[in-house]
């Protein structure tokens, strides 16, 4: 177990919904399958999430592109 886990118990949540929906799904499905049912999922738990928010990247001052996530959730992983 790791003990200096940033967002401890928000990650921990986050991996049993993740496993909630292979449990599900299982394999097989493209990746926009398993991305809606993710967002179901955190939808039903009432978890703030933000999809495919595009990030500026920058590189010492300057922009380098952007950086696209699949979900952002409560403003802290992604």
């Amino acid at each position: 177990m790791v003990k200096n886990l940033l967002y401890r118990e928000l990650v921990y949540k986050i991996q049993g919904i993740i496993f909630e929906v292979y449990k599900t799904l299982r394999a097989g499905f493209k990746e926009l399958i398993y991305q809606n049912a993710l967002e179901q999922e955190l939808l039903q738990q009432n978890i703030s999430f933000q999809r495919e928010v595009a990030l500026e990247i920058g590189y010492k001052g300057k922009k380098v592109g952007f950086y696209k996530p699949d979900f952002i959730i409560e403003d802290k992983l992604f």
